[in-house]
């Protein structure tokens, strides 16, 4: 779809149609230019006549401004820097390869990334190829997502973002490629979380088996006699129910000599058939309380059960099956690489003639449908928890030609077979429509037509780095630049269409509001126009833009941490977050650390303002009251507030004119209104966009004397030169600086099953407290429910503070509804009885919750987003937890876990975590901080040695698991990559170290090691040389490793050191295990008699997680760092050493040059024993100085 096939707002050159000067039907003549004098409306000073040739176009502008400042700072955030030199060369990569994929004029490119300086680098090329740049938040819920890239070609993403990516290019048919920024090939960008975590699995399984089948449309568990169904329907297709005898059960069969992998086993009725039905059987599940009842199952097949992942199944590299099963897991997994990958490893393990079977699959082309009857069964019943359940569920829905695509590029030939999935009647009819089952048969010969292969879909990296690179033609002025999106009135999001000429009017309007001024921040949404605005005043200026991570932008603290460290001078921000910041400051006595912000999206406060300069050194920071419809291009008009003038404005103007704007004010009638009269406000000139995408709201772009106005809806009048803001009549208002449309909010209360009326008010309910939405609701419903449901269909400033159950709403006399005559929300909003809060954490959040909401709050499970609080008050209470609680807690965590008792596990958890695995073993006043990682086995007691050689010239620290400790945590619990492990780590080490720091490890450690420096210099800091101790850079062995089950596992590892009888062991279920084993160890001398079963079992798993860890490293993260590599002289027994590479595969993704060599007597198990760590500790020396 092209932007310039769609219907907007009003014809492109209507403008044309109409001469300047005559007059058009119905209205006055052309207003001659005196008369802006009169005070009817304020002048448009049109663009400088005569401008130089770089403002030809926005080509020649951003190529003559990277070529002035090649080598200066351009972009940063995100953990990426890039130079205008660099800005330039990524971004003409990308417009070459937009335009390389043929889409035509005006084609739409969005943008679905992390925030961060690449998301704007690839909004810029977008822009310079000529395509529509539409930028699309990860944080919006997904029904508004699909609505804003409806009329995408292209979906520019990352891996973070790359599950949503790729979920809207099998809905939307019009996305036909996805690119991936971060990725050198897409296959590379695996996705992670999803419903892969351990605990969640346990905790549903701890009832018993089969617990997670539920019905799709009224989600009740499948009884006995569906699930037999389902295993019968599985046995049968895949030729192993023809040993089963007539109405004999599961478990009752004769094996069939195969072999099955049964991948997401669970231990039910779907496993015990499987089980009873083969030869071999190996069962894979991430959760412990499933293996340990498969271990259980009674049946004759050889069993092997193995805690991993379904990506793990590569560590069985010598194994093959005849049958790899898939049931009912497929819409765990968090994305579709993800699925792509495991079948690739699916049909590697297979024997000739084997086959996958992939049942119960949720059938994207049949979503809609599924959502239909849900609602169906929600509006007849009255019971609305499947249709929370469902929009609020993370499970992957994947179409048939998913499978189609994959089986075209696997290397193997494979045939492919779809079928319904297992029936399963219920009462409700429908169940297991919504679901297919795929078979997959490796074939002895390829059918595939020869040379022919499927039409590439998706790209990496690589691909933009291999695109021929041409220089770039200017496009045309009257061309579509991007899209961005406001609330409509109809439920769905409006999209405005800005081209070329209007983006470059802005750019050269707000040059000005930055002289003086270095490195500009960017707060604003990238998906709203104000990112466009600091792009103006930034990168189009020379001037450096630095992107604010979400946890500086929402968090008055962290954002003026930010600025300081940044040198951040100008920044944007709504004035409800001002308010906000403003009381930060005061009560710390601090002056803002920026010389100047603009202000825009609401009315600002004067008290606030004089509060503000009342600061001791605040009087040099200038505001800017910034006033201006995004169908205007971002700004219109600005008024700027110093110390000289603050105090002379009752209510602050939004200012003049910006350059080559005209603002009038016209009564009803169109008439021009005299000075110092309300009327609405039309704006005409330069800024005035080309319109609305979808044609919604025609005659909001029409024709006054002679040229193209909008007409604003907002009220309004000019007095002495300055433009005065006086709100709106209509249904629009702002919330927290968000456009927001009442009628959008009410459609979408009113879509919730149960709902028979509803009325949503915008209004001041608190003091102190800005502008919030409260609604009204007549029907069955559960206010928590409707909250739940409503979070998943708005953005969070469109759902309402406030839900007030009613009876009826009130009527006028002409029986409309009369919200005047609408309660307080804060007298009828009753919070569901529950228990009190308990407890010193949750007492303590109580009484903060009070002062901040004004009533108190006896139910610690009550949401604080439903009795009253809103995004605005969360960054209050996070800084009043902050100061009360010297706890911190990030805005996005509290929006996860909005109640009392939640609030408070997060709390003990922070608490806890935070002592956990940082030990200090030697300190140095001033000197480095050396922060040396665990090895596989998770003991740190490997570095004491090290440690008391290197006291009083460092500070070490050693880097422990949780395998010690009693307690469960996520560290001995979740199964994760060695990246996903630095970033814990480093989480904590930056709570006792923000600089002077070094990163360091034996053997595993020095993996963790590396990758959380990676991550510290990502994240802006100096990680310096990394300390990399005989780590060898081959995971061969670690994938043998993580392939054996729990017994082999410990043979292989622990049977020098700790004597036990494996048989013995092997009849065992897990808890007499540890208790077997600790007995064993505390004979030995190996384990203190303290030692429990439950610490056994941890440190069992820690070792386990980090073999899987170690085995799943297989791409290291490229950098340019330094490493001091200290390698054991004695290498000769290491079944790791590669001979033939000195630097162990180091120098495959570091330049030699990066990497110092030393050796150390020893092996690998004795260089830091006491005699031979001397060595080391010398290296370390005289390396890090």
């Amino acid at each position: 779809m092209k932007i310039a096939d769609i219907t907007f707002g009003m014809h492109r050159n209507k403008a044309a149609q109409n001469p300047a000067g005559a007059a058009a039907a119905g209205q006055p003549a052309m207003v001659p230019s005196g008369l802006s004098a009169v005070g009817n409306a304020m002048p448009c000073a049109s663009s400088s006549p005569g401008l130089p040739s770089r403002w030809a176009s926005f080509e020649a502008l951003f190529c003559s401004v990277a070529e002035e400042n090649p080598d200066n700072p351009a972009l940063s955030g995100g953990g990426k820097s890039l130079s205008f030199r660099e800005l330039k060369d990524f971004s003409a990569r990308i417009a070459a390869f937009v335009q390389a994929q043929n889409y035509g004029p005006e084609a739409a490119v969005g943008v679905l990334c992390e925030r961060g300086a690449m998301y704007l680098a690839a909004a810029i090329g977008i822009m310079r190829a000529g395509a529509v740049y539409v930028p699309v938040e990860r944080e919006l819920p997904r029904p508004r997502q699909e609505a804003m890239l409806r009329p995408v070609r292209l979906l520019v993403t990352d891996r973070a973002s790359l599950h949503e990516a790729e979920y809207h290019r099998y809905r939307n048919p019009n996305i036909t490629h996805v690119l991936c920024l971060d990725a050198p090939n897409f296959a590379d960008a695996l996705e992670s979380g999803g419903l892969s975590s351990t605990e969640y699995w346990e905790h549903l399984a701890e009832p018993g088996s089969d617990r997670g089948w539920l019905d799709d449309v009224d989600a009740r568990p499948l009884d006995l006699a569906q699930l037999c169904r389902m295993a019968d329907s599985l046995l049968q297709k895949t030729g192993l129910a023809s040993n089963r005898a007539p109405g004999s059960t599961p478990g009752n069969t004769k094996a069939s000599g195969k072999s099955v992998l049964d991948i997401g086993s669970g231990s039910g009725v779907v496993a015990q058939a499987l089980a009873s039905a083969a030869s071999r059987y190996a069962a894979v599940d991430i959760a412990r309380n499933e293996l340990d009842r498969v271990q259980a199952l009674p049946c004759d097949a050889s069993m092997t059960i193995h805690r991993m992942e379904a990506i793990d199944i590569c560590f069985f590299e010598d194994e093959r099956f005849d049958l790899v099963v898939l049931n009912g897991v497929v819409d765990c997994f968090p994305g579709y690489n993800y699925l792509r990958r495991v079948l690739d490893h699916a049909v590697e393990r297979l024997t000739a003639g084997g086959s996958i079977f992939v049942g119960a699959v949720r059938d994207m082309d049949r979503k809609d449908d599924l959502r239909a009857a849900i609602r169906e069964h929600a509006i007849a019943t009255g019971d609305q928890s499947a249709l929370l359940c469902f929009e609020g569920s993370a499970e992957l829905f994947v179409p048939q030609r998913f499978f189609s695509a994959w089986a075209a590029e696997c290397p193997y030939p494979v045939e492919v077979k779809f079928s319904p999935a297992a029936p399963a009647p219920s009462d409700n009819g429908q169940s297991g429509v919504f679901r297919y089952d795929v078979q997959i048969c490796r074939s002895a010969h390829d059918a595939r037509p020869h040379g022919t292969r499927a039409m590439r879909e998706s790209f990496g990296l690589r691909d933009i780095e291999v695109c021929p690179v041409a220089p770039l033609a200017a496009v045309r002025p009257d061309a579509a630049a991007y899209i961005v999106y406001t609330s409509g009135s109809t439920g769905q999001p409006k999209g405005i269409v800005v081209e070329h000429s209007h983006l470059l009017h802005i750019i050269h309007a707000l040059r000005e509001f930055s002289e003086g001024c270095g490195t500009v921040g960017l707060v604003a949404p990238l998906s709203f126009d104000a990112s466009i605005q600091q792009l103006a005043v930034s990168l189009f200026c020379g001037k450096p833009l630095y992107v604010m991570a979400d946890e500086e932008r929402k968090n008055p603290a962290a954002l003026c941490a930010c600025a300081r460290k940044r040198g951040i001078d100008l920044c944007d921000m709504t004035p409800a977050f001002f308010n906000v910041l403003v009381d930060y400051l005061q009560e710390r006595h601090q002056p803002l650390p920026l010389r100047r912000v603009l202000l825009a999206g609401e009315v600002l406060r004067p008290d606030v303002i004089q509060k503000f300069y009342a600061i001791p050194g605040n009087e040099d920071v200038v505001l800017f009251n910034v006033y201006g419809p995004t169908e205007c291009t971002v700004d219109s008009s600005a008024f700027r507030i110093d110390r000289a003038n603050h105090a002379d404005f009752t209510a602050f103007p939004i200012g003049r004119p910006l350059e080559g704007v005209c603002i009038f004010v016209l009564d009803k009638h169109q008439r021009p209104m005299p000075e110092s009269v309300t009327g609405e406000l039309w704006i005409a000139g330069a800024g005035v966009s080309r319109g609305y995408l979808n044609g919604e709201s025609a005659d909001a772009f029409t024709e006054y004397a002679g040229r193209r106005c909008y007409r604003t809806g907002d009220n309004g009048f000019i007095q002495n030169g300055l433009v005065y803001y006086r709100g709106r009549e209509d249904q629009q208002v702002k919330i927290r600086g968000n456009r927001v449309e009442i009628g959008e909010v009410e459609k979408a209360v009113g879509s919730f099953p149960g709902v028979r009326q509803v009325a949503v008010v915008a209004d001041f309910y608190q003091a102190g407290n800005d502008k919030s939405l409260a609604a009204y609701v007549v029907g069955d419903v559960k206010p928590a429910d409707l909250r739940s449901y409503l979070e998943q269909q708005l953005p969070p400033f469109c759902v309402p503070d406030y839900i007030v159950p009613m009876v009826e709403l009130p009527l006028s006399p002409n029986r409309k509804v009369d919200k005047r005559a609408l309660p307080s929300p804060l007298g009828r909003v009753k919070t569901v009885a529950g228990r009190c809060p308990q407890g010193a954490v949750e007492q303590a959040l109580a009484a903060i919750w009070k002062r901040l909401l004004g009533m108190d709050v006896c139910d610690a499970e009550a949401s604080f987003f439903s009795i009253g609080g809103h995004s605005i008050m969360a960054v209050r209470l996070v800084a009043m937890i902050e100061k009360e609680l010297r706890v911190h807690i990030a805005v996005n965590e509290l929006m996860t876990h909005s109640s009392i008792a939640r609030l408070a596990e997060l709390i003990e958890d922070k608490a806890y975590v935070r002592n956990s695995p940082i030990i200090k073993l030697c300190h140095s006043e001033g000197g480095k901080n050396l922060f040396l990682f665990h090895p596989v086995g998770g003991s740190v007691f490997c570095y004491s040695d090290l440690a008391r050689l290197l006291d009083g010239r460092y500070t070490l620290y050693a880097v422990e698991p949780a395998g010690f400790q009693a307690e469960k945590t996520v560290l001995n619990t979740e199964l994760y990559s060695v990246q996903d492990l630095a970033a814990i780590y480093l989480d904590e080490i930056l709570k006792v170290a923000t600089e002077n720091i070094v990163f360091g490890g034996w053997s595993f450690g020095g993996l963790l090691a590396y990758e959380a420096a990676c991550q510290y210099a990502a994240r802006g800091g100096d990680p310096g040389p990394v300390l990399i101790l005989d780590t060898v850079l081959d995971n061969t062995r670690a994938k043998q490793l993580a392939a054996k089950d729990d017994v082999e596992l410990l043979k292989n590892q622990l049977a020098e050191a700790l004597a036990f009888d494996v048989e013995k062991l092997r009849a065992m279920n897990r808890a007499e295990r540890m208790t077997y084993l600790v007995e064993c160890g505390e004979k030995s001398g190996l384990l203190p008699p303290s030692f429990s079963p439950v610490q056994m079992e941890n440190l069992l798993q820690t070792y386990r997680l980090n073999a899987i860890a170690a085995a799943r490293y297989d791409n290291p993260t490229p950098s340019d760092l330094r490493i001091l590599y200290i390698r054991a002289l004695d290498f000769a027994s290491n079944p790791y050493i590669d001979f033939s590479d000195q630097y162990q595969g180091w120098s495959r993704f570091l330049p030699e040059k990066n990497i110092t060599l030393r050796w150390a007597a020893g092996t690998h198990q004795s260089m830091l024993l006491p005699g031979l760590a001397d060595g080391v500790a010398e290296h370390i020396c005289d390396f890090f100085g």
